[in-house]
């Protein structure tokens, strides 16, 4: 009797163990989404800069840029100084003054230049020219631009300038000349002159 409670405290004490409160459960741990960076392209086209050309011009586009365009238009870029003080004080010309134009396709950069800065004494009340000293291009007023240091050379060509000289002959020259049968008898082809064939007898 006593074994048979002894085995009943047992089992009550195994199901008692068995259903006692459960552990809490973790929080489902969510799924890692991956996100991979986009690998920067090597490709040529990438690598490759876009470089804009004066055929790039627009009316409403600003000086300074066009001068930025027309600077890196070569390799290596051109040393372009604009005197941009003597612009804004004698011509009201500013950084961000448009230049009026729009670009044309098939042209050299100085045919780019020298229209862009027409285009722009056009509405200026001094004229803007520009100089190349020491492969330096420089813009500026036709007043501010450095003189030129040609040094004049003097040629003479009264020569050149001459009327052509007119000869004159009388006739008798001219008779004597294509008319051999005028000529002296010792003269004529073929007979030797008088003198000569004495000797030669």
């Amino acid at each position: 009797m006593i074994g048979l409670v002894i085995f009943v405290v047992a089992l009550s004490s195994v199901g008692a163990v068995a259903g006692g409160p459960s552990s809490p459960t973790a929080p489902p741990v969510p799924a890692q989404t991956s996100v991979q960076a986009a690998a920067p392209s090597h490709s040529p086209a990438s690598r490759r800069q876009v470089r804009k050309t004066p055929a790039s011009f627009t009316p409403e586009m600003p000086l300074s840029e066009a001068i930025d365009i027309l600077r890196n238009a070569t390799t290596p870029p051109l040393n372009i100084v604009v005197y941009w003080k003597d612009l804004r004080e004698s011509a009201e010309i500013y950084r961000d003054t448009p230049i009026g134009i729009d670009g044309l396709r098939g042209l050299r950069l100085r045919q780019s230049l020298e229209i862009l800065l027409n285009s722009l004494s056009a509405t200026s009340p001094a004229p803007i020219g520009y100089t190349v000293r020491h492969g330096v291009i420089v813009i500026a007023t036709a007043d501010a631009l450095p003189a030129s240091r040609n040094t004049p050379r003097v040629y003479d060509v009264s020569d050149l300038v001459m009327p052509p000289a007119r000869w004159t002959f009388s006739p008798m020259f001219y008779t004597m000349l294509y008319n051999p049968l005028r000529r002296p008898l010792g003269t004529l082809p073929g007979r030797g002159n008088n003198a000569s064939s004495t000797l030669r007898r």
